[in-house]
């Protein structure tokens, strides 16, 4: 998330903090930190940060396929 929000999403803390909060909280929506974000993207990133497994993408393969993929493509 930190290419696409320009910033660490747990800036704040000691490094042992900032890991427990990857693990256990949501950073900032990307929509708040970058408005021109394509919404696309977005949606790709929320979802891969998910905590949990079963509301990730289960591989690479499966993101590639994904429709937004594609529109975000066509946005670069």
């Amino acid at each position: 998330m930190s290419r696409t929000s320009r910033r660490p999403p747990f800036p704040d803390g000691s490094v042992v903090q900032r890991v427990a909060m990857q693990q256990t909280q949501m950073p900032r929506p990307i929509k708040e930190l970058r408005s021109d974000c394509p919404d696309g993207l977005v949606d790709i990133c929320w979802r891969m940060l998910q905590k949990k497994p079963a509301a990730r993408y289960a591989s690479a393969k499966e993101v590639k396929e994904v429709k937004e993929v594609k529109e975000v493509k066509e946005a670069i």
